[in-house]
């Protein structure tokens, strides 16, 4: 929409923000150029059965690929058999030796996970440390109880929530 005015001088806006944002853009944007003929592609070269594959040669490759990798396959399967053979038999030794040095188990050999030894429980003392009294213990106890109560105590709160 044009306005006349008396003052040619003064430009007056007509239109909001955004329109005149998108103009200012389209100008300031560089022209499209549209794009060049393609070029002529290069032409097929002539066939030459010297330079070509066929389909014996590629047969022939693969059968060569199998081949070795069937050797490989074999060869590292006669390895892993060995090498299971040789931890059998030094198990075998292994237990051989055991059972040889060991005396036959007896009845009392055979523990429950509840059982305690009733060995152990002669052997050792009441106390884990025989010098100190039940009392050192206690005070001992009330220290840390007081330590963890100070640690997880929250702070005091802050002042400008004590003024309101």
């Amino acid at each position: 929409m044009l306005v006349v005015t008396n003052y040619p001088n003064v430009p007056i806006a007509t239109s909001n923000a955004a329109t005149d944002s998108a103009r200012t853009d389209s100008q300031q944007r560089p022209p499209i150029i549209p794009p060049q003929q393609p070029t002529k592609g290069h032409e097929e070269r002539a066939f030459s059965p010297q330079h070509e594959r066929t389909a014996d040669q590629t047969q022939t490759q693969a059968k060569l690929r199998e081949s070795v990798q069937d050797k490989q396959q074999r060869q590292s399967q006669q390895q892993d058999q060995s090498g299971q053979e040789k931890q059998k038999q030094n198990q075998a030794l292994n237990l051989k030796q055991l059972l040889s040095q060991r005396a036959p188990l007896k009845r009392s050999d055979i523990k429950l996970p509840g059982q305690a030894a009733p060995n152990a429980e002669k052997n050792s003392p009441k106390q884990p440390m025989p010098n100190e009294t039940l009392q050192f213990y206690q005070a001992f106890g009330v220290h840390i109880e007081a330590f963890y109560q100070q640690r997880t105590e929250p702070n005091s709160q802050p002042v400008f929530l004590e003024t309101a």
